[in-house]
């Protein structure tokens, strides 16, 4: 193809009339061929990346050998279990939902098999290449032994869900041991049929209303529950002020990795026996609680300040009373303060489950989670330039329907969010030259 180089107005006017009709007809030409060459180019890279995208489904010779399902309320002794089968085995992957639960597993299991253990979450790596293996979600290897995948519900999560749909549909384990409320059954049993084999498990102790509790008359054992980094150190202050700094400790989920492992060893140990803390303690933290207190009954959700769903209580309330350590357990809410107004309905919503999950059997949860959400993450992407990092993701969710067409209650999580993400980073390397 020619090139035809553009001539500026005055040096067209100072052509013939046949020489202007011929470079007009030659650049009309060339920016046709151009344009062509640009179709084509496009069609390349679209065929590329489309080849190297990938959808995580394992194939029907990968399947596991057995899914077992093991659901129940919080403090049902159905992580002991799992973690006893991982034991028994002695090669596989615990996968949590929280880095404080990960190592938690990991410490647990390494008293009992030393460096047979190994421990991996964004924060820390030890021991990588041992048989066992405690891992965040979104850090879990995909192939292996046998998985243990903690809190099996958040696959419903619009934030979170994708790691473990990835691992629901794509985990080439010999052995899947999946662990959740009775919630996420609908969920399993549509993606796993009759492979799946459910066991049922009922909480170790009472769960008991216990009303309110003034600032003033907390006691050992007792966790105070807020929404908010901010308040959880604010009401921290409060009580040290009351009780000495020894007695209180504080939990967040960012907190720094040194605070929190300091803090989670005093409540252990017995040193400090009030705890402030948010949410993260309803996500499977095995802590010496004897009572929950709820400061608070609203959360901010990213888009607005709602009231708390019954499940989302469930899931904090349960933590209330451990079996070796508190064999019944309490909740109540936070009296006597102009700063702390929680509405004990939302609570005792959150304490009977009324939502029909199996006839059959009889099972009651506080909803039904029969939909998983996914997305692509970088592996899924193949090796693609970052300057077509937008225009793959796009390609994804395009063939995604297809490909994930079979499994009917899988959805798509929403692209903005993750193309907004890819725009900032984009604007941060742009500035960092």
């Amino acid at each position: 193809m020619e090139k035809v180089e553009q001539l500026s107005k005055q040096q067209i006017k100072q052509l013939s009339p046949e020489e202007r009709a011929s470079y007009r007809e030659r650049l009309q030409n060339y920016k046709k061929a151009l344009k062509e060459q640009s179709k084509r180019e496009q069609q390349r890279i679209r065929e590329e990346i489309q080849a190297n995208l990938r959808f995580g489904i394992r194939g029907r010779n990968l399947k596991p050998q057995q899914v077992s399902a093991l659901l129940g309320p919080t403090n049902s002794g159905k992580t002991y279990q799992a973690l006893q089968k991982l034991l028994e085995r002695g090669s596989g992957t615990y996968a949590a939902p929280l880095r404080m639960l990960a190592r938690e597993a990991y410490e647990s299991l390494q008293e009992q098999l030393g460096d047979q253990v190994g421990l991996i979450t964004g924060e820390e790596k030890i021991n990588p290449e041992a048989p066992i293996l405690c891992t965040t979600t979104e850090m879990a290897p995909l192939q292996g032994d046998m998985l243990v995948l903690d809190e099996v519900h958040w696959a419903a999560d619009p934030q979170r869900g994708w790691a473990w749909t990835r691992l629901l549909i794509g985990a080439e384990y010999k052995q899947l041991v999946l662990m959740g409320s009775v919630d996420v059954l609908p969920l399993l049993q549509s993606c796993f049929g009759e492979d799946l084999q459910v066991q049922i498990f009922e909480r170790l102790g009472n769960l008991i209303w216990d009303r309110g509790v003034s600032i003033s008359k907390l006691e050992g054992g007792d966790a105070v529950v807020v929404y908010s980094r901010k308040t959880a150190l604010y009401l921290a202050k409060q009580l040290t002020k009351q009780y000495g700094s020894e007695r209180v400790a504080v939990l967040y989920g960012s907190m720094p990795l040194e605070s929190r492992l300091t803090e989670l060893d005093r409540l252990r140990s017995g040193s400090a026996d009030l705890l402030v803390c948010t949410d993260v303690v309803g996500h499977g933290l095995n802590l010496p609680i004897r009572r929950i207190v709820f400061a608070e009954t609203s959360k901010y959700d990213g888009q607005k300040r709602r009231n708390l769903k019954p499940w989302e209580v469930a899931q904090i309330a349960g933590r209330a009373g451990r079996y070796l350590n508190h064999p019944e357990g309490f909740v109540a809410y936070l009296t006597s303060s102009k700063w702390y107004q929680p509405d004990p309905g939302v609570i005792q919503r959150g304490l009977s489950p009324t939502v029909l999950i199996d006839e059959e059997q009889q099972l009651y949860g506080f909803r039904r989670v029969s939909r998983a959400l996914i997305r692509p993450s970088l592996s899924d992407l193949g090796p693609v330039k970052i300057s077509l990092l937008h225009q793959a993701i796009e390609q994804w969710y395009k063939t995604a329907r297809q490909e994930l067409r079979s499994a009917s209650w899988i959805d798509l999580e929403q692209p903005q969010e993750i193309l907004g993400r890819l725009r900032i980073v984009r604007r941060t390397l742009r500035k960092s030259g």
